[in-house]
């Protein structure tokens, strides 16, 4: 089984290694060995010593902390020491379930059964930094004192800020099945007659009017590649309005993963057309 402290070493007495070298007179605090190894009795009663040839009173004459020992008196020099460190029998006294246990600190411990905390686990020396148990449940993780990611009892995630998704963003929602989802890249809203105006955009830092129903837009952050798709609506004095790119025998005229450019068209009879409402979307 594990223990908190050290481990009990039954019925095995050790002789601990002479300290008597240190002995100046000025100095209280040294540290016990055993075949050049730290050793820690976990207790002054777990341990025997001998000073001069005089048995020591523990608690009295001499403390143990971990693997140090302290004198109330500084050995003199010349005088001799012998240790032994005692086997230990296993204490009794138990841990409650649910007991507070203070604020130990174990070096990688294995806990095979279920660890209960009342509310938060904090990251050391960063107190603002923790995953918490804020109700019945339902997790968060906090970062800079801020909660970010809470999952609550419906399973609902709630993520407070951008989330960045490496591989393939899947979801089922009225799809029948989780399927990939694709994103709307660049998206734009504007007035295009007489000087143009955006209505709305993102990912689109500018709008440029190439004369009576053409223009081009250049994003803010670059396509991947050009096999992006580009979509919309339009309006038009005098007839129907449609969007499309701009070609030149059959060859888009600017379509590259910085700008893209594209015209409304009447579509009854392909002249080009100012609109008051016209909205492109470019889509990867």
């Amino acid at each position: 089984m594990a223990y908190i402290g050290p481990e009990p070493r039954l019925g095995q007495n050790r002789e601990v290694d002479d300290i008597s070298s240190g002995f100046n007179g000025n100095t209280a605090t040294f540290n016990l060995q055993v075949n050049g190894l730290a050793v820690s009795p976990g207790s002054a009663n777990a341990i025997l010593v001998s000073l001069g040839g005089v048995i020591q009173n523990p608690g009295t004459d001499y403390t143990v902390s971990t693997s140090t020992i302290t004198f109330t008196t500084n050995p003199a020099s010349g005088l001799s020491f012998f240790g032994l460190v005692l086997g230990q029998g296993i204490d009794t006294a138990t841990v409650a379930d649910g007991a507070l246990i203070g604020s130990p600190i174990l070096s990688g411990p294995s806990v095979t059964g279920d660890l209960s905390i009342a509310d938060k686990i904090v990251h050391t020396g960063d107190t603002n930094t923790a995953f918490r148990f804020p109700s019945a449940d339902t997790i968060t993780a906090e970062t800079g004192g801020s909660e970010r990611l809470r999952i609550d009892s419906s399973g609902n995630v709630t993520c407070a800020n951008d989330l960045s998704v490496d591989n393939d963003l899947k979801i089922d929602s009225g799809f029948g099945s989780t399927t990939t989802v694709y994103g709307v890249r660049a998206w734009i809203k504007f007035d295009g007659e007489g000087t143009v105006a955006i209505n709305g955009s993102a990912n689109i830092s500018a709008l440029t009017d190439n004369g009576t129903g053409d223009y081009t837009v250049t994003f803010s952050n670059a396509m991947p590649d050009t096999n992006y798709a580009a979509v919309g609506m339009a309006s038009s004095n005098g007839g129907n309005g449609a969007i499309a790119i701009n070609t030149s025998s059959h060859t888009p005229l600017l379509y590259s993963t910085t700008q893209c450019r594209f015209c409304n068209s009447n579509t009854n009879n392909g002249t080009l057309l100012d609109g008051g409402a016209i909205g492109a979307a470019f889509i990867r």
